[in-house]
């Protein structure tokens, strides 16, 4: 930055001393692309990431280091004691359930298994759940809002917000289409 700011004081400096020659003019304009071209390479070298769409890091194969204990006290908890179905679960909570800090947890999440966040996760969960209960024609008499507190949202809007960006359609749409019969289709040319 200090060289930047030296040859744009000199190539001032010479403007001022000779001003009618186009000389210096094309030389300060030169000089001036250069930097901003090196610069610009410079910056972009070092903060590659900047041109990324995804800055989610790729999942780190399983069984390829230590966090293994950590992987199993998270699937032991999620899977087997289904802590996502609590409402208000936080990351702190989940931490003390698999026993571990709540950071080392966070870098497990996002850069072991992928996730964004936290949030994330725990909806992948629960919209998975809701999802087979959807498409039990058994359950087809209860209503989302019970699936919603059931699955551990305290109310049933984040829960709608949360299945529509996982399926691209709402839980009454999704369910309708899974349970829609061929024979009641009526555009079904049988």
């Amino acid at each position: 930055m200090t060289v930047f700011a030296g040859l744009l004081a000199v190539a001032q400096i010479s403007v001022i001393i000779r001003p009618e020659t186009e000389a210096p003019r094309l030389m300060i304009a030169a000089v001036f692309a250069g930097l901003a071209f090196a610069g610009a390479t410079a910056f972009l070298r070092a903060r590659g990431d900047l041109l990324a769409t995804d800055r989610r890091p790729a999942p780190t194969p399983a069984g390829s280091g230590s966090d293994d204990p950590v992987i199993a006290g998270l699937k032991l908890q999620m899977e087997n004691q289904e802590v996502w179905r609590r409402e208000g679960l936080t990351i702190a909570d989940l931490a003390r359930a698999v026993g571990v800090a709540e950071h080392r947890l966070r870098q497990v999440i996002n850069h072991r298994l992928g996730y964004r966040n936290f949030n994330r996760y725990i909806n992948d969960h629960r919209i998975a759940a809701a999802q087979t209960i959807l498409e039990d024609a058994a359950m087809v008499e209860r209503t989302i809002a019970s699936i919603a507190f059931d699955l551990g949202y305290g109310s049933l809007g984040p829960f709608n917000r949360a299945f529509r960006e996982a399926t691209g359609a709402s839980p009454t749409e999704w369910r309708r289409e899974r349970l829609k019969s061929p024979l009641a289709d009526s555009s079904n040319p049988l």
